[in-house]
């Protein structure tokens, strides 16, 4: 194990580390930060991204000295800065060690394919909103997540913490902007909407689509749209993670019946 002392913020690879707090070094490194103690340690228990780095203040223990948590086989460099430095990069206060880990390649989806079950399609720019419908869909058996060009970088350090963890499991794909979804001729394509028909008497088909709108935007105009409601007292709407993680039970809980 190689440990680097880092004091200076014009340090390279504090620069790149850092970079992967926005979406532009997300992009360009093809890397990204794991953090929380509780993130941190389910992960190394199963492990399946590769771990490029580990990031740790002056005053932190490395996770192999601490818990021995991980495997004598894993090698890679731990990058000790001080606390201010540190600081920067911990963007979410956690005050415990960060993984630097390798984001999984995302693949163009293909339209032109059959599927079976409930496939999303999310165009969410909010990371928090984005990460929190990511851990429903992992709950409740969605199988494709197809990310709209709208849509937030997945792996921005509070999409990651609002996930739970669950965009390093999920099957992600790219897609194209929200008003650009071709015609759907081998499923079905359904939608959130204040004006649709109410989820509880809705029956899912065998093969859809759920097209998550985009708070303020609402959902595009397509000619293929099924529009579904959930009807609510009090407020106009829901906020749009939470009505989509209600659709995607509803789905699961009559796909079991």
């Amino acid at each position: 194990m190689k440990k680097y002392s880092v004091e200076s913020r014009d340090n390279k690879q504090f620069r790149m580390f850092h970079s992967l707090t926005t979406s532009k070094g997300l992009k360009q490194e093809g890397l990204f930060i794991l953090s929380g103690p509780q993130l941190v340690q389910e992960f190394l228990k199963k492990p399946t991204l590769k771990i490029n780095a580990e990031l740790i203040s002056s005053k932190m223990q490395s996770l192999r000295g601490a818990d021995k948590l991980l495997s004598p086989e894993l090698d890679f460099p731990v990058f000790s800065f001080n606390t201010e430095l540190f600081n920067e990069l911990d963007v979410l206060g956690t005050h415990s060690p960060l993984l630097v880990l390798e984001q999984p390649s995302l693949a163009t989806w293909n339209f032109d394919q059959k599927i079976s079950g409930l496939h999303l399609l999310c165009p969410l720019g909010d990371p928090g909103n984005l990460g929190a419908v990511l851990r429903s869909a992992e709950a409740f058996g969605v199988e494709k997540v197809i990310l709209l060009q709208e849509s937030a970088h997945p792996f921005l350090p509070k999409s990651v913490k609002a996930s739970s963890g669950s965009v390093c499991r999920l099957p992600l794909f790219k897609g194209p902007s929200s008003k650009q979804l071709p015609r759907f001729q081998h499923a079905e394509l359904v939608g959130l909407d204040m004006k649709g028909k109410k989820l509880s008497e809705f029956q899912w088909p065998k093969s859809c689509y759920l097209l998550v709108g985009e708070e303020g935007a609402g959902l595009p105009n397509h000619a293929d749209l099924q529009k579904i409601s959930i009807p609510t007292k009090g407020v106009e709407s829901l906020n749009a993670s939470i009505a989509t993680s209600l659709a995607l039970y509803d789905h699961a809980l009559k796909k079991s019946l």
